[in-house]
């Protein structure tokens, strides 16, 4: 009787430990986001829309972490004018690390991604800004700002794409 119940307890531990390694309810997803996305890009400043008509690339790199929770965004490089900027303003390719990724409660194919607060510098340019968005499959929506130097508002960005 007690080896029957030694034996049955190994399994139990085995089995658990098992299910452990295999629950995909705990990872953040980095690895499966992981990849270059190609799409659209629109823009706005306080109220003004700003319009791309390019294709941009969005990488996305998994950090390759213990807890496989963050990635680093790197956001495109472009550049746009409008009526109420009509000099060509030139944005940088700006590399966001440290971005957490985690499983939608109420869609497991979906992974959301957020940075609260960034400050990069790129060519001499120090950028502010906030990067969030939801990956679905292969298909990514990103929003981020934007505050390039002394600009006294930010550019809201929203990044539309499919893995490359």
């Amino acid at each position: 009787m007690a080896m029957t119940l030694l034996m049955a307890g190994s399994a139990m531990v085995v089995s658990c430990d098992n299910d452990d390694d295999q629950d995909d309810s705990r990872d953040g997803g980095a690895s499966r986001i992981a990849g270059v996305y190609t799409g659209g890009l629109s823009g706005k400043v306080m109220t003004v829309d700003v319009s791309f008509d390019d294709v941009y690339d969005v990488q996305i790199i998994d950090e390759k972490d213990a807890d496989n929770d963050e990635v680093t965004v790197v956001l495109p490089e472009c550049s746009f004018s409008n009526a109420a900027m009509p000099a060509l303003m030139t944005i940088h390719a700006v590399t966001v690390p440290d971005v957490d990724v985690e499983r939608s409660k109420s869609d497991s194919n979906t992974y959301l991604l957020e940075k609260d607060s960034f400050e990069a510098t790129v060519g001499g340019v120090v950028y502010k800004g906030s990067v969030s968005g939801r990956i679905n499959g292969t298909k990514a929506v990103l929003n981020y700002t934007l505050t390039p130097g002394s600009m006294p508002m930010p550019i809201n960005f929203t990044f539309t794409g499919e893995l490359k």
